[in-house]
């Protein structure tokens, strides 16, 4: 009798061990659950829950990856569960990530077929270009190939003025659309990702404008690109245009999808990995070493979880 008693007291704290481990393993749990919205699941199409796949299983316990970056989070593109996050709500400049969004609001105004007329202004901004010539006219299409694949600036700078009628009339269709995917952390000032004390958002608003744009499957498709030559009407001018994305280039696993960089946001990454079952995303804001620090995320995810 005695042993009867003194196994099932040790079979409950073995069961209450488990839990506090499991717990444990992922960062911040508390202040995710408390910050994320109530009855949102990210990565679901609906908010059924019969609408979302299993979440990867918990397997063992690591120390939390050793990064640079400011604000980080990784999860399972499938389930919408988060695997990993580090200040995944800061407010932070998100540099060249920002075009993510310009592509959304470009796909939402139906012009991918139609012809954009090059402007100076388009071709005197400043940073990577595509190498466009004023009065040139090219598919709006072929524009958003330089800008997702090589963040051609000119290329942004002649859709956003197509699409809006001026940069400014189009930055409100991008806060609109923010707004709408529920970003409420975000605001753009510039289609490009210029630094700007009010342009700025979250890895976890970044999860939103992903879900958006990776179930999308022309975008996705794009970001998937490590090369291509796109070329205004009746093959005038033809531009070569080469993939930012260092990981892209070097891990068969990378399927996309941004880089971004400025003096003040650092090295940006968004990254969507998939081997097998596995498909994660990381987020990366504020680095100094984006690639390495993705790296870390990604071992650390595949180590911690199984599919």
């Amino acid at each position: 009798m005695l042993n009867t008693n003194r196994n099932q007291i040790l079979k409950r704290i073995a069961i209450a061990g488990v839990s506090v481990l499991a717990i444990g393993l992922v960062p911040n749990w508390e202040h995710q659950i408390k910050q994320l919205p109530k009855f949102q699941i990210l990565g679901a199409t609906h908010s059924a829950y019969s609408d979302v796949n299993a979440a990867p299983e918990l397997v063992a316990i690591l120390e939390n990856p050793e990064l640079t970056a400011k604000s980080a989070l990784a999860y399972d593109f499938q389930s919408g569960s988060i695997l990993f996050t580090h200040n995944f709500d800061q407010k932070l400049p998100v540099a060249s990530l920002t075009k993510l969004v310009t592509a959304l609001v470009v796909v939402d105004s139906g012009k991918l077929n139609t012809f954009v007329e090059v402007q100076e202004e388009d071709v005197r901004v400043i940073g990577p270009n595509t190498g466009l010539l004023a009065q040139e006219r090219i598919l709006t299409s072929e524009l958003l190939k330089a800008m997702l694949i090589a963040s051609h600036n000119d290329s942004t700078l002649a859709l956003s003025r197509h699409v809006g009628g001026t940069p400014a009339n189009f930055v409100k269709l991008m806060n609109q659309k923010a707004k709408q995917l529920g970003m409420h952390n975000t605001n753009f000032t510039n289609p490009i990702g210029f630094d700007d004390p009010n342009h700025f958002s979250s890895a976890h608003d970044y999860v939103l404008a992903l879900k958006s744009f990776l179930n999308n499957t022309y975008l996705s498709e794009i970001v998937k690109t490590k090369q291509t030559v796109i070329e205004s009407e009746n093959k005038t001018f033809t531009h070569h245009v080469k993939t930012t994305n260092k990981l892209l280039l070097d891990d068969p696993t990378v399927v996309g999808v941004k880089t971004g960089y400025t003096t003040e946001a650092r090295g940006n990454l968004v990254i969507r990995s998939v081997n097998g079952k596995t498909d994660v995303v990381t987020i990366v804001l504020g680095s100094e070493d984006r690639e390495g620090d993705t790296r870390k995320m990604l071992d650390w995810v595949n180590s911690v979880y199984r599919w």
